[in-house]
């Protein structure tokens, strides 16, 4: 059931990034998606977001 759920998503998805690679420059359409995801994520983990400091934070940038 799963394999048939996640082959379905792939095709959706599909569609929409051919769409959205079409009609722009695939840079612009993984910012946006990128965005999305973070923005998604932030709100879903907000509560573990509140714990990280500065200093890991800073860290965190440096070895990215």
């Amino acid at each position: 059931m799963l394999l048939i759920l996640g082959t379905g998503f792939w095709g959706v998805s599909f569609t929409f990034v051919k769409v959205g690679i079409g009609s722009r420059s695939p840079y612009v359409f993984l910012f946006y998606k990128f965005l999305i995801a973070f923005l998604v994520l932030s709100i879903l983990f907000f509560k573990h977001l509140k714990n990280i400091s500065k200093e890991t934070f800073k860290i965190g940038i440096w070895y990215c």
